[in-house]
């Protein structure tokens, strides 16, 4: 069974209704490890307030796309590694807020060694969401955090040097949906 017979099956049994970024799964609200565990299963959709900052409120979790421009867990699994998406939870809870200056579309939580954007619209709505997330300091995002046996207290497993960087949007180029 292939990705998408996988997903068409847990459409019709969700009856999970369609969004911009596909199946709309509603019922992960507050429930973090179990939204990515099931949109590592289905690989489309989005998880709606699967997470939850005070400052920001509720915040969806979506499969999103990969690439350079890329975003969401889709994103960030190609780029930093599946093993990341285990300490999400966490560092959007424990972590401190940053907004942007020059772009009021994202906001940033950091801990001493990662970094969670947080988008705050979805063509040109309101919508807060996970861009990306990313360890810090390590030279290459493909490199970063691919086994993540780290707590937020900084205590990380070595990873190989490499020379990419990570991409992450700006605000001229509005992220759509690919129709």
């Amino acid at each position: 069974m292939n990705n998408k017979d996988i997903s068409e099956k847990f459409r019709k049994a969700e009856n999970a209704p369609e969004g911009d970024f596909g199946p709309i799964y509603s019922q992960f609200g507050g429930k973090p490890e179990e939204a990515i565990d099931h949109l590592l299963k289905t690989r489309e959709g989005e998880a709606t307030g699967a997470l939850h900052r005070p400052e920001i409120g509720d915040i969806d979790l979506v499969w999103g796309k990969q690439g350079d421009k890329g975003y969401g867990l889709s994103h960030i699994i190609e780029r930093y590694g599946e093993g990341i998406l285990k300490i999400l939870p966490e560092i959007v809870e424990n972590g401190d807020i940053s907004y942007h200056k020059d772009n009021a579309s994202y906001v940033d939580i950091n801990t001493p060694d990662h970094k969670a954007v947080i988008r705050l619209n979805w063509n040109n709505t309101s919508k807060k969401w996970v861009l990306t997330v990313f360890e810090k300091d390590k030279p290459s995002p493909t490199d970063r955090t691919a086994d993540v046996t780290s707590d937020l207290s900084g205590t990380t497993s070595p990873a190989p040097q490499g020379k990419d960087t990570p991409t992450i949007p700006q605000p001229d180029e509005d992220v759509k949906v690919p129709a």
